[in-house]
């Protein structure tokens, strides 16, 4: 873990993600680049004539940049290496991710709004639109997040592409010394296909990685057995592929009526689906 980037609008839920970004890179001796991406809205004409608006917004969005440098400093320490950008442009996730291409970035940080986190991120955010152009893993903050270390690694599966995602989970988790949970929720009256059999026989009598660990848990809803288990063994973050979208707009999308207790303060670690 080399260098992380924060995208930053420089509200208060994108400072509890810069936190977040700051402690990380502390952690593990990474550059933090502080990331801002600035762009005029309205009509082609207007924008044509709008230069000098424009550079007046890039001038004052160095000078909300070098302030929060000060403020992480303060908060992390003088080690935290810190540096920013800020680039005119839109949209803004596709500015963020070619940052994060042409910097060789290994991780980039959004921030989320707290409990209605995940479903944000699924259902449209400026998150969202991070995580599906994003060519690196993102971590996506809510508003109650803190950094704990990433110790524990909690990834719900409904089986499918299991053994190829938890290679990239493993492969994550040795920058971090952290451990994986993929956990199976196992419903009433459930009924796995072929593929989803075959998957359990074989996660059954091998591990494919010391640091991953499966479970299967029995529960009335898939939502309440990943609240529990992520109460139960301490997780420090939900990970996801992109291509879950709707398993976990299932979990987590609007039929879902009563919040997740751990939605306010885990983070999310999304990782881009692999092109076939």
């Amino acid at each position: 873990m080399k260098k992380i980037i924060l995208a930053t609008d420089f509200s208060a839920v994108s400072k509890v993600a810069a936190r977040y970004a700051a402690e990380m890179a502390v952690e593990y001796k990474a550059e933090l680049m502080l990331l801002n991406a600035v762009h005029m809205e309205g009509p082609p004409r207007a924008i044509l004539k709008s230069g000098s608006i424009e550079d007046a917004m890039v001038k004052s969005a160095k000078i909300e940049c070098k302030l929060l440098e000060k403020e992480l400093r303060e908060h992390a320490g003088e080690g935290c290496m810190i540096s920013y950008r800020v680039v005119k442009g839109f949209p803004t996730a596709e500015i963020v991710s070619e940052v994060a291409r042409a910097e060789h970035a290994d991780l980039i940080v959004v921030g989320t709004h707290g409990s209605s986190g995940v479903r944000r991120i699924l259902l449209g955010s400026s998150a969202a639109a991070v995580i599906n152009h994003a060519r690196v893993p993102v971590i996506a903050v809510p508003e109650e997040g803190k950094y704990r270390g990433i110790n524990s690694i909690l990834y719900a599966t409904d089986l499918l592409h299991l053994e190829e995602e938890l290679h990239t989970l493993a492969v994550f988790s040795d920058d971090f010394d952290a451990r994986v949970d993929a956990v199976h929720v196992s419903l009433p009256g459930e009924e796995l296909d072929d593929t989803q059999k075959s998957v359990m026989d074989r996660m059954g009598s091998a591990q494919p990685h010391p640091r991953v660990h499966f479970h299967v848990v029995s529960d009335e809803s898939v939502v309440d057995g990943i609240d529990k288990f992520a109460h139960g063994h301490h997780s420090d973050i939900l990970a996801f592929f992109t291509h879950h979208m709707n398993f976990f707009e299932q979990l987590f999308g609007k039929s879902v009526t009563r919040r997740m207790t751990f939605h306010a303060s885990l983070p999310l670690l999304s990782f881009m689906k692999k092109d076939k």
